[in-house]
């Protein structure tokens, strides 16, 4: 745990200190025993060092220089002895926890107002149990933190990381669907940790956000039509059409999702739709941002990129519930109809369970469906159909 990794570097800070201090005292020593007994060779009552050093001190000595040459001999000793004394004090700042090289990478990513000794604590506390105990995102520094946690993770079934987007933020799934998450300050820290993951866990599965992976080949179904879209008449969708095309970002996205699920019979395009929907969002439209993130996270009339696809959907959710809680009501100043709320929790439901872009998680999967049936709609509860509940979990039957 993070306090017994502070003990271990904190002692080895301590032993580093003792050997310095042990060989600059052993300086202090040969200074004074030179002084006292000279450079002479010990069978002539000298402290036998003459010969440890160049041939001009032992000139200097054997021409009636003894006084010069213990001079210059001390000076070397004097400065060896200065660069001993910083290397003691540098080790022996390291001895506090906080200075240790754990210590300065939690001193630098932990909260301004919070105490070193009780954030540590509260890592510890975090860790009891191991991995699935571990829980939400971890403020981390570097991977070096967490060796032993990550070497416990025996049963670790998927590794997941954003970073060739940008991104800095590691998760791990283990085989019963728990997940771990680490959200790194700096990408360099994420990195890290994927290296590390990838030279001591190489029966995981490692998934990254990459912008370079090769097109999938299956074409997703669009123009499906579910009980929560509001259908529109032909002269509805003209409307739009062409407001949209004098740049009204509502008509923009209304016809984009025209396009998309084929209301008022127009035939789906969904390579069109995308670009009305990315019209639109340039102008800050919300709505149509969740239907990019829409269309990116299944690859409907752009390159599919599921991490991406999945952040935007988020981002909209966290739009409409700013304090991250489904239990609140929609934010007031969301434009968010209902058809539009419905499909984002689809969506999202859908990437949960079927690990699009995101870590797999059943009961969030399953909290979303159930929402969309409590709603009404019944695709909520078929897609309910293939679950079972045991204990406080939920278990996917097909």
């Amino acid at each position: 745990m993070i306090t017994k990794k502070l003990h271990k570097q904190q002692r080895g800070a301590l032993y580093v200190s003792l050997i310095w201090a042990a060989a600059g005292a052993f300086l202090i020593y040969l200074c004074v025993q030179i002084w006292i007994n000279g450079l002479g060779t010990e069978s002539k009552g000298g402290f036998g060092l003459k010969h440890l050093f160049s041939s001009f001190i032992s000139y200097l000595s054997d021409k009636e220089g003894e006084v010069i040459a213990k001079g210059v001999v001390t000076a070397l000793f004097a400065v060896s002895f200065i660069y001993l004394l910083v290397k003691f004090f540098k080790s022996l700042y390291g001895i506090l926890p906080q200075n240790t090289q754990l210590g300065k990478s939690i001193y630098r990513q932990m909260p301004s107002n919070a105490d070193f000794k009780s954030f540590c604590r509260q890592i510890d506390n975090d860790m009891q149990g191991g991995f699935k105990d571990f829980g939400g995102t971890v403020f981390a520094s570097s991977s070096w933190i967490f060796e032993e946690e990550a070497m416990c993770l025996k049963n670790v079934k998927e590794v997941y990381d954003n970073i060739p987007s940008g991104g800095k933020t590691v998760i791990l799934k283990d085989a019963d669907g728990a997940s771990l998450e680490f959200d790194f300050v700096f990408q360099q820290f994420a990195v890290e940790l994927a290296e590390y993951l990838k030279k001591y866990l190489p029966a995981a599965k490692f998934v990254s956000d990459n912008a370079e992976e090769p097109e999938e080949e299956v074409i997703p179904e669009i123009g499906i039509m579910h009980s929560w879209h509001v259908q529109k008449t032909l002269e509805e969708v003209q409307n739009y059409k062409e407001l949209a095309e004098k740049g009204d970002a509502y008509a923009q996205t209304e016809y984009g999702k025209c396009l998309l699920f084929g209301k008022g019979g127009v035939t789906p395009d969904g390579d069109i739709a995308y670009q009305w929907f990315e019209k639109a969002a340039a102008q800050s439209n919300e709505i149509a941002k969740m239907y990019v993130g829409h269309c990116v996270l299944y690859g409907i009339g752009v390159k599919k990129r599921e991490v991406k696809g999945w952040q935007m959907l988020d981002a909209a959710l966290n739009y409409n519930y700013p304090e991250e809680s489904s239990s609140q009501p929609l934010a007031e100043y969301s434009e968010f109809t209902h058809e539009d709320l419905v499909q984002l929790f689809w969506d999202l439901g859908d990437a949960l369970e079927k690990s699009i872009g995101v870590i797999t998680n059943y009961n969030i999967a399953v909290y979303y469906f159930n929402m969309i049936n409590a709603w009404g709609h019944p695709e909520g509860g078929e897609r309910m159909s293939h679950y079972k509940q045991k204990g406080q979990e939920w278990i996917k039957t097909d």
